[in-house]
């Protein structure tokens, strides 16, 4: 038997299959962006459960951590670095002084890089420094204990009130010798901090000369109590936190005159990088496009040539 005609598409249902066609090949030809869309939304999405905090990065607006006056480096916090921050887990926080004889270090020094509210107050800036020592408060002798001492090198560290050794019912000044990337003598000063009668932790920026506690200039006062620590630095993407700078007016192309400086090099990264963002994905659209018209499919290609059972033995 004859089988009976396919019935003639409306001139209506056909409009709708050209606009579905139309679609996908909008869709095909911006696949490549889709995909990278989607991967970065993912990667957030496991920063987020990775810090336990929202928004899991945090932009460094100083060259307080950086290593160098001139030139930012990967595995260095530099201003326009974007930091991913964990909260505290069971894992203490380690010291400079208690991680240095532990060959423990992050971002180029001993130490753990944490993050804090001063003061536990939400209407000053986050503070991004490394844990020098850790002081525990001595009500019995008003003074500070500070075990992080015991297995620190005794040629490293000195204290004007106490015998050599002694960690234990500190007053004085305690004096950090060859202490971190710059080789510095790092001072302490116990005497003006006993008035608060708690402990917690003296807190620095690696390229700063002083503590953040330092009497005279003083960035916080206090020792940093653990419930002023909103988590520990755990990890970088360098320079993309420059847009942030750059669109607050806190920095600049290559203007050294802003509130944030960045190195020269750090903004040239980006503008790198990003280009390569927008250039890699482009020059494979293209390609896809030119060999399909050639008659290839460059993604089936791929994925037959990825296959094992392909592969010659």
């Amino acid at each position: 038997m004859r089988e009976a005609p396919k019935a003639k598409a409306k001139p209506a249902e056909k409009v709708q299959l050209k606009g579905k066609a139309r679609v996908m090949r909008v869709l095909d030809e911006l696949k490549i962006f889709i995909i990278a869309i989607a991967l970065v939304a993912l990667l957030i999405l496991a920063m987020f459960f990775y810090s336990g905090l929202w928004p899991p990065l945090v932009v460094v607006e100083s060259g307080s951590m950086q290593h160098s006056d001139t030139e930012s480096q990967i595995g260095v916090i530099d201003t326009g670095d974007m930091v991913i921050v964990k909260t505290l887990g069971a894992e203490p926080i380690r010291s400079y002084v208690a991680a240095y004889s532990q060959g423990y270090s992050t971002y180029g020094s001993p130490g753990d890089v944490i993050i804090y509210k001063r003061y536990n107050s939400d209407s000053l800036p986050w503070i991004i420094h490394r844990a020098v020592v850790e002081l525990l408060w001595n009500s019995s002798s008003n003074s500070f204990d500070i075990p992080d001492l015991k297995n620190y090198p005794q040629s490293l560290w000195s204290i004007t009130n106490g015998t050599d050794g002694q960690w234990w019912s500190l007053t004085g000044t305690l004096e950090l010798t060859n202490y971190g990337y710059k080789s510095q003598t790092v001072r302490v000063f116990l005497d003006p901090l006993l008035q608060y009668a708690h402990g917690g932790y003296i807190t620095k920026g690696d390229h700063n000369d002083v503590v953040d506690q330092y009497p005279m200039a003083s960035i916080c006062r206090e020792p940093i109590k653990t419930a002023w620590i909103i988590g520990e630095s755990r990890g970088e993407i360098p320079w993309f936190g420059l847009l942030k700078l750059w669109i607050s007016g806190q920095a600049a192309p290559y203007d050294h005159s802003k509130s944030s400086v960045a190195p020269d090099n750090s903004w040239t990264n980006m503008f790198v990088t990003i280009g390569l963002i927008i250039i890699v994905p482009l020059a494979v659209d293209l390609t896809d496009v030119q060999l399909k018209k050639r008659g290839v499919n460059m993604w089936s290609e791929i994925g037959r040539r990825l296959d094992p059972r392909n592969w010659r033995k």
